[in-house]
């Protein structure tokens, strides 16, 4: 019996140490030349830690924006809702985001074990696009 607890804890902690190996990564695409990904910021990432909960059946919406005060002060807010004092709320990337990355946390998994898959977080990580002009062939007549 005590052998068969310590192989359980032994794959749960092997699982646990892996899953903070897991990731996914989505690119946009060049619209002139789709075989080449957008030019990335690659050095101002904005990452938050999302939540979904109740097997996936509720996922917040992340809006990160920047936010312009009164006073013209401007800083990224990753939660519209929470900055009430923003005189105006822009996209946080101007050009888009280039690339979007999601990661499980290394507690992702043992946490989800935890909870019976209530609840699983995950790291999105964005990364502005660099482009200096959009693409205006595929926006049509305005």
């Amino acid at each position: 019996m005590s052998a068969k607890l310590a192989r359980s804890s032994a794959c749960v902690c092997i699982l646990s140490l892996l899953s903070g190996c897991f990731s996914y990564v989505l690119n946009d695409r060049n619209k002139l030349d789709a075989s080449s990904h957008v030019p990335i910021d690659e050095h101002s990432p904005i990452s938050t830690v999302a939540w979904s909960t109740i097997w996936g059946g509720s996922i917040p919406v992340w809006e990160p924006l920047r936010c312009i005060h009164e006073d013209g002060s401007v800083h990224r807010v990753l939660d519209a809702e929470k900055d009430h004092s923003c005189k105006v709320n822009k996209p946080i990337c101007g050009s888009g985001i280039g690339r979007t990355e999601v990661s499980l946390l290394a507690y992702s998994v043992p946490l989800a074990i935890v909870t019976l898959g209530l609840a699983m977080p995950a790291e999105i990580t964005l990364y502005c696009s660099t482009a200096s002009e959009p693409d205006t062939e595929l926006q049509g007549p305005q």
